[in-house]
């Protein structure tokens, strides 16, 4: 008689990710809460961005949503200052310090083909500032 076996052989990568060299960079200038950009993201898995806003007056609460997943940072981010969510870390600074734990919410993901970020803040807020989005498109 034969030998019969078997086995399960489990394959992991460490990153399943592929992500472009070419980073995009988008500038919007923020006047108002409630207001969005459209971005572009021509890989098939989500991108993660990293936002930053810099801003003119003083900003309370400055939240960043893709629609279903919204951060918001429960602070005020003065004239000059500069406020980062970084997505791919999951950290959040403020002028280069970590301000993460003053945050509440889910880092918006930018998904496959065209997403929408909605820049959002407290009403007592000046509504200011100068945003920059870099982001990566990533396939599976």
């Amino acid at each position: 008689k034969g030998l019969t076996g078997s086995f399960a052989l489990k394959l992991e990568a460490q990153d399943p990710f592929e992500e472009s060299t070419d980073e995009h960079l988008a500038n919007w200038t923020v006047q108002a809460s409630g207001e969005s950009v459209s971005l572009s993201n021509a890989g098939t898995a989500a991108a993660l961005p990293v936002i930053s806003l810099t801003a003119s007056g003083a900003v309370i609460s400055p939240a960043f949503s893709d629609g279903p997943r919204s951060i918001v940072y429960n602070g005020i981010v003065q004239d000059g200052q500069a406020l980062t969510f970084d997505a791919a870390s999951q950290r959040v600074t403020l002028d280069g310090v970590d301000v993460t734990p003053h945050t509440r919410g889910l880092f918006p993901l930018l998904l496959s083909g065209e997403s929408t970020l909605t820049y959002a803040d407290d009403e007592a807020s000046s509504h200011a500032g100068v945003v920059e989005i870099r982001y990566r498109d990533r396939w599976w």
